[in-house]
């Protein structure tokens, strides 16, 4: 992978669909430690394929499915729960994103990176506003955007 990116030392290697046997020149991307942001699969024993989602418990919701969270700096943050896995996969994008501040975050496989920047937009506009994180994203509706 670093011969066919010419990836020079202090630069890594990233696989766009999260897949290192895909050594496709489209697949790969150059990423400096300190820069960019990473695509990566799901820990092996997850029952999603993406990170920051997980099955909602039935009772809880009989109609959503997945539920999105995550920690940053010892603080939880529950983002709500979305029909489809990959709304859940784009929730927690864009919480990671706009509570990362610029700095580095490992993120989910991103498809339209033109539609994830609308949606931050929109996100940051609600958070001016007073929303919370939580309120602004479920007000994106994104089980009906995928």
């Amino acid at each position: 992978a670093r011969k066919i990116t010419k990836a020079k030392k202090g630069e890594k290697v990233s696989y766009r669909d999260g897949n290192p046997l895909n050594l496709t020149k489209k697949n790969l991307v150059k990423v400096n430690n300190s820069e960019g942001f990473l695509t990566k699969r799901a820990d092996k024993h997850s029952k999603s394929k993406f990170i920051g989602v997980c099955p909602l418990n039935p009772k809880h919701s009989p109609t959503k499915k997945w539920r999105t969270e995550f920690t940053t700096n010892k603080i939880r943050t529950y983002l709500g729960a979305y029909e489809f896995e990959e709304s859940a996969a784009m929730a927690y994008n864009i919480g990671k994103l706009i509570l990362s501040k610029g700095k580095p975050v490992t993120l989910n496989q991103v498809y339209n990176i033109e539609k994830i920047n609308s949606l931050i937009r929109r996100v940051k506009y609600q958070l001016k506003k007073g929303a919370s994180l939580k309120d602004a994203i479920q007000s994106l509706q994104l089980d009906n955007l995928v």
